[in-house]
């Protein structure tokens, strides 16, 4: 059997169907004769009711209200949103140069992470701007990677220290 338009679908619960006459289309016959077709509106208008849309007098969303307020009505407990505070530039360089020193530049990333951080830090406390978990973040994680520094000196010279005054170490005399 061919499959059928999808445009002209056959009437609901097969009625009419016909496989073996092949009258019709694609194997469907002609509609009983007490069957009639629904009738549309006389002004040709899609919506019924005459022509008028269901949504007439209706704003569409996104559109200006007639009133000036919001289309999408009004901020929850009476909050207005005002625009949004900028972010102290310090305050986001401190936070880079912090992720910088912790992975790729170790001491001089950590170094410009606390310098930095610290200048947004005094900045902020007299400008009124955003940022300020930023600049502790950056700050952070750049005592973090100079702390780191100075151990790993610390632990290299000691070490170093260690080995040169341990008994078993090498001797120059031992050869002459």
């Amino acid at each position: 059997m061919s499959s059928s338009d999808p445009y002209n679908p056959p009437p609901a619960g097969g009625e009419g169907r016909d496989e073996t006459s092949g009258a019709g289309q694609a194997g469907w016959s002609q509609p009983s004769p007490g069957y009639q077709a629904p009738q549309g509106p006389s002004s040709g208008s899609p919506y019924p009711g005459g022509g008028h849309s269901p949504y007439q007098g209706y704003e569409q969303p996104g559109s200006q209200s007639s009133y000036g307020q919001s289309p999408y009505g009004q901020s929850p407990y009476g909050a207005s949103y005002g625009p949004a505070a900028q972010t102290d530039g310090l305050a986001v360089g401190a936070l880079v140069c912090g992720i910088v020193g912790l992975t790729v530049v170790p001491v001089l990333g950590s170094i410009a992470a606390v310098v930095l951080g610290l200048m947004s830090l005094s900045r902020l406390r007299t400008s009124g701007q955003g940022g300020k978990g930023l600049a502790v973040a950056g700050l952070v994680m750049g005592g973090v990677g100079v702390l780191g520094a100075l151990l790993l000196v610390v632990l290299v010279f000691g070490l170093l220290g260690l080995a040169a005054s341990a008994p078993w170490g090498y001797s120059m005399g031992s050869f002459v």
